[in-house]
C-alpha cells in the first residue's frame, strides 16, 4: 500500500469514525458512508492534500473506496 493510500485510508477512518477500516478496497458505503459523509471525506482530502477535485471527479465512484480516492488524488497531483 502506498503512503498516499495509507493517508486516504486514515482520512476515511476519521470521517467515518471507524478505526476498524483497514482495507483500501473496502466499499465505504458498507462502513456508513452516505452523501453527506462523502462530501466531508472529499473536503478532508482537499484540505489534507491541498487540492481541489474538479467537477468531473466529484462522483460516487471517485470516493467509493479509499483506493479509488487515492487514485483520483494521484491523478490530480500528477497534473499539477
Amino acid at each position: 500500500m502506498t503512503n498516499l493510500t495509507t493517508e486516504v485510508l486514515e482520512s476515511a477512518r476519521h470521517v467515518l469514525n471507524r478505526a476498524d477500516l483497514d482495507d483500501p478496497d473496502a466499499d465505504l458505503s458498507e462502513f456508513g458512508m452516505d452523501s453527506l459523509l462523502t462530501v466531508a471525506f472529499m473536503v478532508d482530502l482537499e484540505t489534507r492534500f491541498k487540492v481541489r477535485f474538479p467537477a468531473e471527479l466529484v462522483a460516487a465512484s471517485t470516493f467509493r473506496t479509499p483506493r479509488a480516492a487515492s487514485q483520483a488524488l494521484q491523478s490530480l497531483q500528477s497534473a499539477s
